[in-house]
């Protein structure tokens, strides 16, 4: 249940509610968009990505996979 009206006017809890909702849907596309992006990107990621032995191959195999076209 909701906060209830008093009768005092309540002057800035609306705006505070949508301040507060725009503010927490920003952080989420800020920090949980590109974390999920690489996440999706890893789990239908298909070919093999850790060369053992060969730090250089495998930095460019996860560099393709995250970053796609970018990374040519």
């Amino acid at each position: 249940m909701g906060p209830h009206a008093h009768g005092d006017g309540g002057g800035g809890k609306g705006t505070a509610r949508l301040a507060g909702g725009a503010t927490s849907g920003a952080l989420e596309l800020i920090i949980f968009h590109p974390v999920d992006t690489i996440a999706k990107r890893l789990m239908s990621n298909q070919n093999r990505l850790f060369v053992p032995g060969d730090v250089s191959a495998t930095r460019n195999n996860v560099n393709q996979v995250i970053f796609r076209q970018a990374a040519e």
